[in-house]
C-alpha cells in the first residue's frame, strides 16, 4: 500500500525526487519490513528430513564426506 502511495506521489510530482513522506516514517517502515522478513524466516525455518523427501537434497558423493 505504501509502495502505491509512493508511485502515485512520483507521478503527481513529475518525478522531481522530492519525498512525499517524512524521513522517520520511511525509516520505521524499512525497519519493520526488514524485521518481519527475519522473524518470518526464523519462525518457519525447518530442516529437510531425508526420510520424508529423499530427493529434496541430493546425496553427496563419497569423496566429499
Amino acid at each position: 500500500m505504501m509502495t502505491m502511495l509512493l508511485y502515485m506521489f512520483m507521478i503527481d510530482s513529475t518525478f522531481s525526487a522530492a519525498t512525499g513522506l517524512s524521513e522517520p516514517f520511511i525509516t520505521v517502515y524499512n525497519v519493520v519490513i526488514a524485521l518481519v522478513l527475519v522473524v518470518h524466516y526464523a519462525v518457519f525455518e525447518q530442516d529437510i528430513n531425508d526420510d520424508l523427501c529423499p530427493e529434496a537434497y541430493p546425496k553427496l558423493p563419497i569423496f566429499y564426506m
